[in-house]
């Protein structure tokens, strides 16, 4: 836990009475402190084999009352993600389509989920959890976006359903969804992802899909209905 407590501040300072703070709140000082140094041990130990508890570890820090994760000998999963993400803005940006798509495709390869679900009611990870939430969220439209554009429907739609499983109230994944259905022809399954749309935001959040979603509803039906007089 405490490990992972500093990493996802990414080398910032973590002063050490926030972290007996978070962990130890109902103990006393003496007592907190002292857990705080047997965890610090153990999470050395961990991380570096057997060590003498003199004997510094490159990986973290704790310095003067504050603690922080050694970002240039440590690198994550987190690292990689920003790497990857960094690099499909930059090769959008500068009109390389083709690199922008491989690396938010990667993307998909590295984000598998909430950051540290097991702890998923400890506000501390909350705001990181969010923000790559979002963040992919966001890059899975721009991918999709991207594969629309060189006439790929159907792989816009994959990356728009990977950004669904994890974010399934976002209502522009829907629409987006929706649109890349209707584009390759599969007008049953945008309807059905209007009605889980519906649905999800009537049942968790007391809203009604918004009138730009409703339109995009209208216009399958009236495809359907035009379809089914076709063949009249």
């Amino acid at each position: 836990m405490l490990f992972a407590m500093l990493v996802v501040k990414r080398g910032q300072d973590v002063p050490r009475d926030q972290i007996l703070e978070h962990l130890w709140r109902d103990m006393d000082e003496v007592r907190a402190r002292n857990n705080f140094y047997v965890v610090w041990s153990a999470m050395k130990s961990a991380l570096m084999g057997v060590v003498s508890r003199s004997e510094p570890c490159p990986y973290v820090e704790s310095i003067g009352g504050v603690c922080r994760v050694v970002r240039e000998n440590l690198h994550t999963d987190l690292d990689d993600f920003d790497e990857q993400l960094e690099q499909a803005r930059v090769a959008e940006g500068s009109g390389r389509p083709s690199e922008a798509i491989a690396a938010y495709e990667a993307l998909m390869g590295i984000y598998r989920g909430d950051l540290l679900p097991g702890d998923l009611y400890d506000d501390w990870f909350s705001s990181a959890r969010e923000h790559y939430r979002q963040e992919f969220t966001d890059a899975m439209l721009r991918g999709a976006a991207l594969h629309e554009q060189h006439g790929m429907p159907d792989q816009a739609l994959r990356m728009v359903r990977a950004a669904l499983a994890f974010n399934s109230w976002r209502e522009d994944l829907y629409r987006a969804a929706i649109r890349y259905q209707m584009a390759t022809g599969q007008r049953g399954a945008a309807i059905e992802t209007y009605v889980a749309c519906r649905t999800k935001l009537s049942e968790d959040l007391g809203l009604d899909p918004s009138a730009e979603t409703r339109r995009l509803y209208e216009d399958i039906l009236a495809m359907e209905e035009a379809s089914d007089n076709a063949f009249a």
